[in-house]
Parts: C-alpha cells; sequence; structure tokens
C-alpha cells in the first residue's frame, strides 16, 4: 500500500473514533490523526539516529514520510490535471 491510496477524494476528511482519557470516545479528523503518527516516528527516528541504529533511522523516517504525505495531501483544483494534460500534448506536439 502506498500514501496515496489512504488519502481522502474530496475535500471533506471523514472523522474517526478514537478513545480519549477515562475510555471515552473522541472524534477527530483522519488529518488530525496523519500528523499525530507523523509526529511519532520523526521523534523515534532522531532518538535512533542519536544511538546510532542506521536500520531504524531508515524504517522511522520511511513511517514519518507516509504520515505526512497522507496528513499533507492538497487535493489539485477542478479542470487543473485536464488543463496539465493539454499543455502536455500541446508540448509534445511541437
Amino acid at each position: 500500500m502506498i500514501a496515496t491510496d489512504l488519502v481522502p477524494r474530496g475535500r471533506d476528511w471523514e472523522m474517526c473514533n478514537v478513545e480519549g482519557q477515562g475510555g471515552t470516545a473522541v472524534e477527530i479528523s483522519k488529518r488530525e490523526t496523519a500528523q499525530y503518527m507523523a509526529d511519532m516516528p520523526l521523534e523515534m527516528r532522531n532518538m535512533a539516529k542519536a544511538a546510532g541504529f542506521v536500520t531504524l533511522i531508515s524504517l522511522f523516517e520511511l513511517s514519518f514520510c507516509e504520515a505526512f504525505a497522507i496528513a499533507n495531501y492538497v487535493e489539485p483544483p477542478e479542470g487543473e490535471i485536464e488543463r496539465i494534460n493539454e499543455l502536455s500534448r500541446a508540448a509534445n506536439g511541437v
């Protein structure tokens, strides 16, 4: 699975339920969840780097990049992809 498999298709992010303090359900956005999940491996990567754990540095870096890509996904404006394709076709025809 790659990061693009997990990004939302549209501007509305679904909400997810997580267990808060005391066992109460808390509703947060998937974007907030991904942002939090990006912070955790970044801290772990820094700890692995300080300790010289080369393999772990790579794994935590990958985890960070995946979560960061999901949390900061920006959908192109409507019609922009088709416009880029038109420009590409025009450039290839030159």
